[in-house]
């Protein structure tokens, strides 16, 4: 243990010796974290590149530490290949996310470069060939390479969406790898508990300058490099075998950043929007608005965080995977009983699946082709956006339409809204048209709107006439909503769920110029 603690200040004091020059040169050439007003709103331009610098102290600690220590020599001798790939591949990623920081790459480019790095990886000897759920094990075979290929993008890609406060990715790594290299060293895997150590400590000593209000983020080539380290290790520091993984321990070790990545891949499919748009609903922009300061928000994050990370250690130190499902389960339950976070999503997905049931029992006859399924539902903000959902339903009822879907995002604000009107009775794929019309405010694409009508009905011409007259309309409204920034608008009501007949008793709300 005291070795441990020997290679982790080693790196903490590299990390706070190279950490101002990278900073410097970042500054110097120009690689830097401009605001942007749509994603990045902080207010001066902050250098970027700051994992270059923990990646130094990393690599350089972990040269000294695995050539000196008597522990890890006998180790590093018999698996010499894995051992020199593990810092090649987060050289590589750490690169992959420089040239995104410096140039900015597509996401497809950055996941196809993980796909790469991980293969590497996997013929260099890190795959997860069994893994055990409790008393059972299970073989993976021929799965292998696909799942740890998975579980090392989703590692990466989780600590790499999360890196969206002052110091929050530096925090959760620091206590993810302090509690990877506890788990290593009772395991009896050196080697790993060492590289676990290093990469702690040079972390700790960039946090001195990632700390609130920051004076240099980590920027991809730190997010990735962090999200491939702990999924490598983590994989290592769980075997309960040559090639069997407890995976309880790392999933629990993880749970926060894999929940915050998997409820906004949930959030953004439910609502129609690309896995890679912007939005401003992870939970560190949860906990913010909130009231949370930024360093309330390290603190709030800090205790889960090491809640999970308790639970994952004592869970491989007493044998007890159970130990490891119930402080995920707990930090998750705790988010989403508060409605903190991952409680809109699920609603969401709950109402997804019971109208999906409701479609299966859909009542044949003129009574049940007259039904529709509605639900709206406020993803973020205050701000009411009824009027115009309200406008757009009936709109859909004067002109015969069978699908409506509104989609709105304006991530510097805060606020989103999603809801659907479509009848119970759909019309095939092949019986009906839809089109998607952006919507438009100060040149910025802040929604989508879908409508989709049955062949039969009035001219697809004539309709698409109607919705472009009607945008004009709504995009002049939105902007006036949106420009009334500073008058505080009560809560727009919570979801609703109905099957109601149609009727046309109040289509009178809608402006003229869309009844035309």
């Amino acid at each position: 243990m005291g070795l441990l603690l020997l290679v982790g200040t080693i790196a903490f004091l590299l990390a706070t010796l190279l950490t101002p020059m990278v900073r410097g040169a970042a500054r110097r050439y120009g690689i830097v974290d401009k605001p942007d007003q749509l994603r990045k709103l902080q207010s001066n331009a902050i250098a970027l590149g700051g994992g270059l610098a923990v990646l130094s102290a990393f690599v350089i600690t972990c040269g000294i530490a695995l050539v000196t220590a008597p522990e890890a020599m006998f180790y590093v001798r018999n698996n010499w290949q894995l051992i020199l790939a593990i810092p090649f591949s987060l050289i590589a990623i750490s690169l992959v996310g420089f040239a995104d920081d410096t140039w900015t790459i597509r996401g497809r480019q950055k996941l196809a470069a993980q796909v790469l790095i991980g293969l590497f990886l996997c013929f260099s000897g890190l795959q997860i060939h069994e893994v055990t759920l409790f008393s059972f094990k299970v073989q993976l075979g021929w799965m292998a390479i696909p799942v740890t290929l998975i579980w090392l993008a989703g590692t990466s890609n989780a600590l790499n969406l999360i890196d969206g406060s002052d110091g929050l990715c530096s925090t959760i790594g620091i206590i993810v790898c302090a509690a990877i290299s506890a788990m290593a060293f009772y395991g009896g895997h050196q080697a790993e508990a060492l590289m676990a150590a290093a990469l702690a400590g040079a972390l700790l000593g960039f946090l001195i300058f990632n700390f609130p209000p920051a004076s240099i983020y980590l920027g991809d080539s730190g997010s990735l490099l962090i999200g491939l380290a702990v999924g490598v290790l983590s994989i290592r520091a769980s075997l309960k075998g040559p090639t069997t993984v407890a995976m309880f321990a790392p999933l629990a070790l993880l749970a926060i950043p894999l929940f915050d990545s998997s409820m906004a891949i949930l959030r953004r499919k439910l609502t129609g929007r690309s896995i890679y748009a912007v939005d401003r609903a992870h939970l560190h922009h949860n906990l913010l608005k909130s009231g949370l300061s930024t360093k309330g928000l390290l603190m709030v994050v800090s205790l889960l965080s090491g809640l999970t990370a308790l639970g994952a250690f004592f869970s491989v130190a007493m044998n007890q995977e159970g130990l490891a499902i119930a402080s995920a389960l707990i930090v998750i339950g705790i988010l989403v009983a508060s409605k903190v976070f991952g409680y809109v999503e699920l609603i969401l997905l709950g109402k997804r699946t019971v109208n999906f049931g409701r479609s299966l029992l859909v009542r044949r006859g003129p009574k049940g082709d007259n039904q529709v399924h509605e639900h709206s539902m406020q993803l973020q903000g205050s701000r009411s956006w009824d009027i115009i959902w309200q406008t757009l339903t009936e709109f859909a009822e004067k002109h015969g339409l069978c699908k409506v879907c509104l989609d709105l995002n304006v991530p510097w604000m805060q606020e989103g809204f999603h809801a659907s009107w479509y009848r119970a009775k759909m019309p095939d794929a092949s019986e009906r048209w839809q089109t998607k019309i952006p919507i438009v405010s100060s040149t910025k694409v802040v929604g989508r709107l879908e409508i989709a009508a049955p062949l039969g009905g009035e001219p697809a011409y004539r309709l698409m006439s109607l919705a472009a007259e009607m945008m004009e309309s709504l995009e002049n409204h939105i902007q006036r909503v949106i420009d009334d920034s500073s008058t505080p608008v009560p809560p727009a009501s919570d979801a609703t769920d109905t099957q109601i007949p149609l009727s046309d008793s109040s289509y009178d709300l809608i402006p003229a110029v869309i009844r035309k």
